[in-house]
């Protein structure tokens, strides 16, 4: 539809700023902002690239946000190992 960029867009902040929330109240080490602040920035990245709304383009960007689990996971993981 016409908004749809609009509402996933908005779907993901919303999903950032409240790990975002969670980090702060579990007092998470920098590295788990940082691996956040990398996640930010690859939903970022798809998102603009899901714009031009070329079906090649916007089914890469579904199946890249499988990274920002990844990285999320990877920073949980060095925080508590640490």
């Amino acid at each position: 539809g016409k908004f749809d960029i609009r509402i996933i867009t908005t779907l993901q902040l919303a999903f950032i700023l409240l790990l975002g929330f969670v980090y702060y109240l579990l007092q998470l080490s920098a590295i788990a902002w940082f691996t956040l602040l990398i996640a930010s920035c690859i939903l970022l990245y798809y998102t603009y690239s899901a714009r031009s709304r070329l079906p090649n383009d916007t089914f890469t960007a579904f199946l890249g946000n499988v990274w920002v689990g990844r990285v999320i996971w990877l920073g949980l993981l060095i925080h508590y190992c640490n």
